[in-house]
């Protein structure tokens, strides 16, 4: 008998979250990560399977006695070449004069994939591409087409960290574009493009208070600024959770880019590695008017795979810096815990998960994090 499916997300406090009810002959789509477990149940709550993601996209079939068949990975040999379906399906998305010069990058871009340790290694990002889009566009003040991509991909040496990568792109005289410039950014799903003089600005989804990293609902803008000396990124949050003004874009200080290096270094034992832009919150946190930092090491993914040595199996460390004069001081180094969030506020509060996925917080008293 056709039975109703229903999908949970198991939290990390190993309840389930309901996602999605699919009818007998009915198809669901669900982006994930590596990590996170998922169970089909019938319509009285009974587990029929416990389904862990692959690296490559997958689709599951269930029968009407509730057992389950996991079909061929969707990959495809492409001139000679294996690649997943999501690298090559990201093209559906990207249409336009532009879409060629897109395609040749990503094409031909190299990631590190070096599980040695070495850094020695690197694989084509089309291996790892999730997604891309495309926005088209004037500058007020330039007469050339412009052209916008935004593209996300796994991370290659290990982890469950997805990043976003912007490609800016300007026609020449003859129409043909080229790449002016690329950063990696935040906020996915872009939307709501727009081109201004100097800069590119649109919104992205972003994770709100206490939401589960999965499942990100809040939004936010951002701007990718412009100029000879290339593009840059720019998170336009500020301390209430509105949007700064576009001649005080919210850049990241010296400070917080020295202290990040600082904290990668030594959690990959001095191999190199990267963070996640959204283990990073640069806010003010005591209501001083000024950038504090935050820096969470459940983002570091190092070289040559693996998290961060300050990871355990359920939390990471935690560190929290307030600014004094031009500098951060370290005020919280002991803190452990997962899913850290801001709250809006003149003095927010700092919210995360700890051991077992309990919910912590705590907020600035005017003189310490209690």
């Amino acid at each position: 008998m056709p039975i109703t499916l229903r999908i949970y997300w198991i939290n990390y406090e190993g309840r389930r979250h309901f996602y999605a009810a699919v009818r007998p002959h009915q198809s669901y789509h669900q982006q994930t990560y590596l990590t996170h477990p998922w169970v089909l149940t019938n319509e009285n709550e009974d587990c029929l399977a416990i389904y862990m993601p692959t690296r490559e996209p997958r689709r599951v079939s269930i029968d009407g006695k509730g057992e389950t068949a996991p079909l061929a990975p969707q990959s495809k040999t492409v001139g000679g070449n294996a690649a997943s379906a999501a690298a090559q399906n990201y093209k559906s998305n990207i249409k336009g004069p532009a879409a060629p010069a897109v395609e040749r990058y990503i094409e031909t871009s190299r990631i590190d994939c070096d599980m040695s340790g070495k850094g020695a290694k690197t694989c084509p990002l089309t291996d790892f591409v999730g997604g891309a889009t495309l926005f088209y566009g004037k500058m007020p003040d330039d007469p050339a087409d412009y052209a916008v991509a935004f593209v996300t991909h796994e991370s290659a040496v290990g982890g469950n960290a997805v990043y976003q990568i912007a490609i800016v792109l300007k026609a020449g005289p003859e129409g043909a574009f080229a790449p002016f410039g690329q950063t990696e950014t935040i906020g996915t799903e872009p939307r709501d493009v727009r081109f201004e003089s100097g800069a590119i600005s649109y919104t992205g989804t972003v994770l709100g208070p206490g939401e589960p990293r999965c499942c990100p609902t809040a939004k936010a803008t951002f701007r990718l600024l412009i100029s000879a000396a290339g593009l840059r990124f720019v998170d336009l949050r500020q301390g209430d959770g509105t949007e700064a003004g576009a001649s005080q874009p919210a850049a990241r200080s010296k400070a917080a880019d020295y202290l990040i290096r600082e904290q990668i270094s030594d959690a990959c034992e001095r191999r190199g590695g990267r963070i996640d832009p959204a283990a990073v919150i640069e806010r003010d946190l005591t209501g001083d008017g000024k950038a504090d930092l935050i820096i969470s090491h459940e983002g570091i993914t190092c070289t040559g795979g693996g998290r961060s040595s300050a990871c355990g199996m359920q939390v990471c460390s935690v560190m929290i810096y307030v600014r004094e004069g031009p500098l951060l001081k370290l005020a919280v180094g002991d803190l452990l815990g997962m899913m850290v969030t801001v709250d809006a506020g003149r003095i927010p509060t700092v919210r995360w998960r700890g051991h077992g996925g309990s919910p912590r917080a705590m907020r600035w008293n005017g003189g310490a994090f209690r």
